[in-house]
Parts: C-alpha cells; sequence; structure tokens
C-alpha cells in the first residue's frame, strides 16, 4: 500500500510541476550543453594464443599482454588498471523540437582523459615490468529522438538512437634489470592504438519545471551498447565501449511557432 501511495504522490507532483510549466515554441530550433557523468562498461574478450577468449576488462591490471604474449606471468585477464570505470566528460548539442511529444538532436560528447599507474616490483638478474601507464580517451556523436509519450505528463520523455564511438588508447611500460640488487638496465616501451564503433542508445529523462519560455534544463538516464570487435593492439577484440551514463543540460530555443 506505500509503495501505491508513493507512486501516486509522484505522479501528482509531476502534474503539478508540468502545470506550472511554461510553454515552448514548437518547430524550433535548439542549442545545448551537459554534463555527463558517463560509466563505461569496458569489458569482453581478447584472442590470443593462449585462450581465444581470454577476459578484457579495464579494471583488470595487466596491460603488457594485450601488445606481447610472450611474459611469464600468473595473471589470467587484460586490462588497462583502472580503478573505476568512471569517464566523465561534456556535451554539446544541436537539435529541433518539433512539438510537445517529438525532438530530434545530435549530441557530441567528450570524455576528460584517463590515466593510471601500476606498480611492481623489481627481481634480481632478470629484467622485470615495474611500471606501466595508461592513457586513455574516448568520444562519441549521437543521433537521438526524445518522445514524450503521454501529454498529461509533458515532463517525462523517453530516447533512443545510434551512436558514433571513437576511443585511444597509450600504453607505457618500464622494465628494469637488478644486480645485486642494484639497478643496470632499464628499457622503455610505448605502444598506441584506438578504433571506432557503432551502437545503440535508450534511455529516458525528465525536464526540470520552469518559467522560461526560450530555455529548458532537462536530465536524463541513457545507455548504450557499442561492441568493437576488430583487432586492438596484439589481438582480435570484442568489448563493449558503450555503457550507462547520467546527463544533466540545457538547451537554449529560437524563436519558433507559438
Amino acid at each position: 500500500m506505500k509503495a501505491v501511495q508513493r507512486f501516486a504522490f509522484f505522479v501528482t507532483a509531476l502534474l503539478l510541476a508540468a502545470s506550472s510549466q511554461a510553454k515552448l515554441p514548437d518547430n524550433t530550433w535548439f542549442i545545448g550543453t551537459s554534463f555527463y557523468g558517463f560509466e563505461l562498461n569496458g569489458s569482453g574478450t581478447m584472442s590470443t594464443f593462449d585462450d581465444p577468449e581470454t577476459e578484457f576488462d579495464v579494471r583488470r591490471i595487466y596491460s603488457y599482454g594485450m601488445v606481447d604474449g610472450n611474459v611469464l606471468t600468473n595473471e589470467t585477464s587484460l586490462g588497462l588498471g583502472w580503478d573505476d570505470t568512471q569517464l566523465p566528460g561534456f556535451e554539446l548539442q544541436a537539435g529541433f523540437r518539433h512539438n510537445w511529444r517529438f525532438t530530434t538532436r545530435l549530441d557530441m560528447f567528450w570524455a576528460l582523459t584517463k590515466r593510471a599507474d601500476k606498480y611492481g616490483t623489481p627481481s634480481e638478474g632478470q629484467s622485470s615490468l615495474v611500471k606501466q601507464s595508461t592513457t586513455y580517451k574516448q568520444s562519441h556523436v549521437r543521433v537521438m529522438l526524445d518522445w514524450t509519450p503521454f501529454e498529461p505528463l509533458p515532463l517525462v520523455f523517453l530516447t533512443g538512437g545510434i551512436e558514433y564511438t571513437r576511443f585511444s588508447a597509450r600504453l607505457e611500460f618500464h622494465f628494469d634489470q637488478y644486480i645485486n640488487n642494484e639497478p643496470r638496465n632499464r628499457d622503455y616501451r610505448v605502444f598506441e592504438d584506438g578504433g571506432s564503433t557503432f551502437g545503440v542508445v535508450l534511455g529516458a529523462g525528465l525536464v526540470i519545471p520552469s518559467k522560461s519560455t526560450t530555455g529548458q534544463s532537462y536530465v536524463a538516464f541513457t545507455y548504450s551498447y557499442s561492441p568493437y570487435t576488430k583487432d586492438w593492439f596484439a589481438w582480435d577484440s570484442d568489448i563493449n565501449f558503450g555503457g550507462a551514463g547520467i546527463e544533466l543540460g540545457y538547451r537554449w530555443f529560437l524563436p519558433g511557432d507559438e
């Protein structure tokens, strides 16, 4: 019973908020910007010599196995050594509001650069991986359609579309050789690679009530599935470069039909 009461209260609050929302113009263009909190999926498999379905996850530590399969290690999975999968960034929009029910838009997102360093312990008499650094960048372009299904609740909308994702990574490795507990040699290796892929996006959002007839604030949740199935560094891969995102933004509307 309490759950039903909470739902009824939520719907009533939305109706009251909708009644105070100013009418925005139809058949008008808009531009917008938003903060996008993106949580990368970043998991899948890589087809190595040892296992055609070697686990990959950006949070796994071992990156050198992505470029060389000849190093003895106890690690059975590959990754970029991240502590988390967060890729926050900023988004620009351009779109067209057809009417209260439909809006089409183009979104362009750039994530902040992600960096991670991991350290190892040198072994006596042999070259050991003592440091690995990963630098990662990702961006996407989306073509989206927003749909408001219920006229009594014009603040709630569903959204969906397609995305084009680009990503790149730089891997740096330091190998040290110690003899009699003294450093003798250092080997530094750098590898860079990237790719692009298409995916699908689904989500939902909520318009924040306002008296403005030229602007609109909103919050939206989306999830994208963007599989990459080509070579990445040394191996064939099957990795999802999509993920979940929370978007908080604002749109400015040009004059249109009242």
